[in-house]
C-alpha cells in the first residue's frame, strides 16, 4: 500500500468554489488507484468548507502501490445543495508520496463546470516540474 498527501488549490475566480463531491484517480506505471473521494477524515472538519475560493485543502489517501505517478484525473459529481450546477475553478493539485520522497505538481487553471469553459466536470492532468 502507498500513502499519498494531496493538496488541492481552488482558484480565485468569482463563483469558483464548490460544495460538490470531489474525487481523484491516480495513474502510475503499475495501474491506477481507482476513484477516491477527497474528504477530510477529522471529525471536527466539515467537508462543505473544502474547495473555497483561494483555499488549499489537504487530504491523505491510501492506495495500492501504483508505481511512479504519471497523471491524475480529478473531477466532481456536479451535485450541490440548492444549486443547479456545481461550478469549480481548479488552480492546481500537488501530490506527495512521503515513502518514496516524491512530489508532483499538476497545474490546471481551468473550470470544472458544465456551463463554463469546455463544459467538462473532470480533467486529466499531467505532472509539471516544481
Amino acid at each position: 500500500m502507498a500513502i499519498f498527501h494531496i493538496k488541492v488549490t481552488t482558484g480565485k475566480k468569482f463563483g469558483g468554489s464548490t460544495q460538490a463531491n470531489v474525487y481523484i484517480v491516480l495513474y502510475g506505471e503499475q495501474g491506477s488507484s481507482g476513484r477516491i473521494q477527497l474528504r477530510n477524515m477529522a471529525s471536527d472538519s466539515r467537508d462543505d468548507e473544502n474547495f473555497q475560493l483561494g483555499q488549499t485543502d489537504e487530504f491523505i489517501i491510501e492506495s495500492k502501490d501504483i508505481g511512479n505517478l504519471q497523471k491524475i484525473n480529478i473531477g466532481h459529481d456536479n451535485m450541490e445543495a440548492g444549486v443547479e450546477s456545481a461550478d469549480w475553478f481548479l488552480e492546481k493539485v500537488e501530490v506527495t508520496c512521503p515513502h518514496d520522497n516524491a512530489s508532483w505538481q499538476f497545474p490546471c487553471n481551468d473550470w470544472l463546470a458544465m456551463d463554463k469553459g469546455d463544459g467538462r466536470i473532470d480533467r486529466d492532468l499531467y505532472p509539471q516540474p516544481f
